[in-house]
């Protein structure tokens, strides 16, 4: 019989010579790739869901998420997680740094949780759970100011990205998965 897998994140480093693949199969894994040689760099299996996979800002981290388990990996350093962030409700999936790299947020699939960590200490800062539908996707402002959120229950809502504040709640035409990104723009 055949086998596939599902590619389900990607990410490269802003210096462009790391490229970093989550995938679904058999097997469930993620590997990190060197885009000049075509060498693979580091790789990871585990009987989990990989879901999403991001390098910081800076290319001097990477978060790998497996099953509700995000870890912290240095570039470089792919024996061991720098550090082993708590465990969310459900498979984390989607992941985003602050632009400045200080935030960390990652949202559980088939959940209404988002966590967002300081990327300094990874202490957790705070959880989010006021959308009454699945999270679909989050993005940071490119001030780092905001960070939205989409679900499942019509709704993008955009929060204060240090302190979890609600700002405002976005009415989305329909229901189901909604994708946002913030984007530029000057009137």
């Amino acid at each position: 019989s055949e086998t596939w897998v599902s590619t389900r994140d990607v990410d490269m480093t802003p210096a462009e010579d790391l490229i970093a693949i989550a995938y679904w199969g058999p097997p469930f894994g993620a590997s990190v790739w060197d885009t000049k040689s075509g060498d693979l760099v580091a790789g990871w299996s585990k009987d989990a869901y990989f879901s999403g996979i991001r390098f910081s800002p800076d290319g001097k981290l990477l978060v790998v998420t497996h099953g509700a388990e995000p870890d912290v990996y240095r570039v470089g350093e792919w024996d061991e997680p720098l550090v082993q962030l708590e465990p969310l409700d459900y498979t984390a999936q989607y992941i985003e740094f602050s632009p400045d790299g200080t935030l960390l947020a990652v949202q559980a699939s088939e959940s209404t949780h988002v966590a967002v960590w300081d990327a300094a200490t990874w202490t957790k800062k705070y959880d989010l759970r006021e959308h009454e539908g699945n999270v679909t996707d989050l993005d940071f402002s490119a001030d780092g100011q905001w960070l939205v959120t989409a679900g499942e229950d019509g709704t993008a809502r955009v929060w204060e990205a240090d302190t979890g504040r609600s700002v405002a709640v976005l009415p989305v035409p329909g229901r189901g998965e909604t994708y946002i990104r913030f984007a530029p723009w000057a009137p």
